[in-house]
């Protein structure tokens, strides 16, 4: 069996073990002790699936943090998150890592797999700990942003954001690295750039890093030369650590990724809401593992209001990785980590290293990509529904927002589209205020020019409310609307 099939098969027994224990701990009391560590045993047939614990080719852990409040702390701010994990050898069961209520934020499996690197928001410092839950200690203060080994000494340092700004989402104007197997004062990376904390992730070799120098400017930094090169706008960054140094960046929309090759300049988008458990709602948190195909996110986000429904968090979020084809052109499988009744958000997965290398991945038919059929269309269509605006203080830190609601074809006046429904976004809020005609009534007709949403580049990056009865059709951008009505 490879390492890729090694890996499938991990994430495949892993589920269904987890879907068994369940069963297994589903009548007991729904309010558990946080100082328990572990999820009691299920009968020995209902692990019959789970992975063997020496089967070290397909061995993975997950850790995330758990909202013991009221179920919205998505980036853990308050004094109520504990860090959970998973462990493949543990048979797949979940574990209290650290159960003392804190602002547990972005906690990172380290290299090897035997630690967590996490930060505490209201301390303002970074710990690691480890798996057992054992041995919390402090490395240093600021924010945690990576971990990564030196392929040379084998040596594990964790990336450390300093002099933290006051911007919405906060900014490190430094970056500094210790290293994990001994006190140390650190060493200087990077100062040439205020840096996002999410997500900031180094290439295998050390020398680049791909993030947000701040957001929304997605890009790549040269850690040797103090410089950098904005290659977009999202959010969430991450860089694959193959050695191809694949940079991503995530869309206003969160459901979708676009990839970058930075030899090539190629770009492409991949679709990442895609799992039926996620019905099509949005995603967050989205992270490339230390394995080149796999990634790790949270959804569905279905409770928040219309305007911001990430921010409503709930319950219903779950842990999911997903495994990208090799061309990382789409996702091909994906696997539910988490099928509980509290609120799981900012995780990590990490898959035990094999021997694959950068070339197992196919390179990416390119020849066709410029194919797509751009024509515009120019249609005459009713409103179905009144829908709410979003104000400029649901969106922040965007600026800018779009929103995207369902008409009904009245007439096609140019260009051709068969469905009788059709989803189009246009531009409500611009520079912090609401535009005028952002509004649009039930029954009102407009006549608008329309280009598919993915071929208008400028919108890359910008916040897109979607609220549609139509996840599955195509989404249009309006470049221009009128009012048939008036």
């Amino acid at each position: 069996m490879n390492s890729y099939q090694n890996i499938t098969a991990f994430w495949q027994r892993t589920t269904l073990a987890f879907a068994a224990i369940l069963l297994t701990v589903s009548c007991s009391s729904e309010h558990q002790d946080a100082s328990v560590h572990a999820i009691e045993n299920p009968s020995p047939e209902k692990l019959s699936t789970s992975i063997a614990p020496d089967d070290s080719s397909s061995w993975s852990r997950v850790v995330w943090i758990r909202d013991t409040g009221d179920g919205t702390d998505i980036l853990g701010f308050q004094d109520q998150l504990i860090l959970v994990g998973r462990d493949a050898r543990e048979e797949g069961r979940e574990r209290i890592i650290l159960d003392t209520p804190r602002s547990y934020a972005r906690p990172l499996i380290t290299p090897t797999g035997q630690q967590v690197v996490f930060s505490v928001r209201t301390e303002q410092a970074v710990y690691v700990v480890n798996w057992d839950g054992s041995q919390p200690t402090q490395i240093a203060k600021g924010f945690g942003l990576a971990v990564w080994q030196d392929p040379a000494t084998s040596t594990e340092w964790v990336y450390v954001g300093t002099q933290k700004t006051n911007s919405d989402p906060p900014s490190y104007r430094a970056i500094r690295r210790y290293r994990l197997d001994r006190q140390s004062k650190g060493q200087p990376v990077w100062n040439a750039q205020r840096v996002s904390a999410d997500n900031f992730q180094l290439s295998a070799d050390g020398r680049y890093a791909g993030g947000l120098f701040p957001w929304p400017k997605a890009g790549i930094a040269d850690l040797k030369n103090g410089t950098w090169e904005e290659l977009g706008e999202g959010c969430w960054t991450s860089l694959s650590n193959d050695g191809r140094n694949i940079l991503w960046y995530f869309d206003g929309l969160h459901r979708n990724l676009t990839m970058v090759d930075p030899s090539s300049k190629q770009r492409w988008k991949v679709n990442i809401n895609g799992a039926p458990e996620l019905n099509g709602y949005e995603v967050y948190h989205p992270r490339w593992t230390n394995d080149p195909l796999h990634f790790v996110l949270t959804g569905p986000y279905t409770v928040g209001g219309r305007k911001n429904k990430i921010r409503g968090g709930g319950t219903q979020v779950e842990i999911f990785v997903g495994r990208f084809d090799p061309t990382l052109e789409s996702v091909e499988q994906w696997f539910q980590i988490t099928d509980n009744e509290s609120p799981d958000f900012y995780p990590d997965a990490w898959v035990a290293p094999s021997n694959r290398s950068a070339t197992d991945l196919r390179t990416r038919d390119i020849s066709n990509q410029n194919n797509r059929d751009l024509s515009s269309l120019v249609v005459r269509a009713r409103v179905k529904k009144d829908i709410a605006i979003p104000t400029p203080a649901s969106i922040a830190p965007y600026q800018d927002g779009l929103l995207a609601i369902d008409y009904e074809i009245v007439e096609i006046v140019k260009g051709q589209y068969t469905e009788p429904n059709i989803v189009v976004a246009n531009w409500v809020i611009r520079d912090k205020k609401i535009l005028d005609d952002a509004m649009r009534h039930k029954n009102e007709i407009y006549e608008m020019t329309l280009n598919p949403f993915d071929s208008q580049p400028e919108l890359e990056g910008q916040r897109l409310i979607l609220d549609t009865e139509y996840l599955t059709l195509p989404l249009y951008f309006a470049t221009r609307s009128k009012n048939n009505d008036q």
